[in-house]
């Protein structure tokens, strides 16, 4: 099994508080929070900080620190009308692939999306429903399509976490996109499947503004 480089180890510890919403926007961190959080020395944390910056999610505020950019709807958007591209595509290639044993999986994801939902654990619905899509889109054969999707699933993931609360406080409908979607691929129903799945992608809009 292949080692994982310190700085990269780090890099996914900080990406992954910034996932789930363990850093605010507007707070300003720097080396030291890091190192001493960590345990390590400072340059694996300034290579993944370097990183983070390089990608776009921090900013470098010399002398200060690094602040969290801010996530903005036309971000949002963007990456829901990337989303509905690819993956209304991946699920025509990967249709002939979904059987009983793939239905059964799918089913049990959307199962526990609905208990998240349920307990209005924003967080952790994101999470899950990342997972479903995932789940959905590693059928496809072709590589490059699942590469370009889980990356695309990764950013709106994050998207959504910043953008929005942990918990949900107020009492919104109980979605059942997922369970449509299962259901219509186990009756054979590729374009019924693709249409509620451009739905469940677009939800994100609604939810989120």
């Amino acid at each position: 099994m292949q080692k994982v480089a310190l700085k990269d180890q780090i890099y996914q510890n900080i990406l992954n508080e910034i996932q789930y919403g363990k850093l605010s926007t507007n707070a300003i961190i720097n080396e030291k929070d890091f190192t001493e959080k960590f345990a390590v020395s400072k340059t694996p944390v300034r290579e993944a900080l370097v990183r983070l910056c390089s990608e776009g999610i921090l900013e470098n505020l010399p002398r200060y620190g690094y602040r969290l950019i801010p996530v903005t709807q036309s971000e949002i958007q963007e990456i829901i009308e990337y989303r509905k591209i690819v993956e209304i595509e991946a699920l025509r290639l990967s249709y002939h692939f979904i059987g009983p044993v793939e239905i059964d999986q799918l089913r049990a994801l959307d199962a526990s999306g609905q208990e998240a939902l349920e307990s209005r654990n924003a967080r952790l619905s994101w999470e899950i429903n990342e997972k479903f899509h995932w789940e959905l889109a590693n059928l496809c054969p072709n590589r490059y399509f699942r590469s370009t999707i889980k990356n695309a699933l990764s950013v709106g993931n994050r998207y959504a976490n910043q953008y929005y609360s942990s918990i949900w406080t107020d009492e919104k409908p109980v979605d059942r996109s997922h369970t449509k979607i299962v259901d219509a691929l186990e009756m054979g129903e590729l374009e019924k499947a693709q249409e509620i799945l451009i739905f469940d992608i677009e939800l994100m809009k609604s939810i989120l503004f």
